[in-house]
């Protein structure tokens, strides 16, 4: 019974350990992702309004874009993924909030992301 006790209690830390670490790499992602939003040399109001969809955005892309890894397998983020989710959410709701200029910005940014990382 002990024993069995002992394997619950290591998987259980485990288990805790990966959502910890989890939970840590999603907070350094959201803030990489505000410091290159912040690059962008928007307005004060567009940049508070694309800060609040971020917060959104970004935790359904991390969810599409972080795997937990395994036993044998480190955790690990597609950042091509996680940049391309966030960027079509902002910009899909800048459209459907009339904000095309915005979304304009937006979609440059974005290419010029992916350009930069394909170099």
């Amino acid at each position: 019974m002990k024993k069995i006790i002992g394997v619950v209690v290591v998987i259980v830390l485990a288990v805790g350990l990966k959502l910890y670490n989890r939970g840590s790499d999603d907070k350094q992602v959201l803030a990489d992702m505000k410091e290159i939003l912040a690059d962008l040399d928007l307005s004060e109001e567009d940049s508070a309004y694309v800060n609040g969809i971020l917060e959104r955005e970004h935790k359904r892309a991390f969810d599409a874009a972080y795997n937990m890894g395994g036993r044998r397998r480190a955790a690990e983020l597609d950042e091509d993924k996680y940049i391309d989710e966030v960027f079509n959410g902002l910009i899909r709701r800048c459209n459907a909030d009339r904000k095309a200029e915005l979304a304009d910005t937006l979609r440059n940014a974005h290419q010029l992301l992916r350009s930069s990382a394909e170099e």
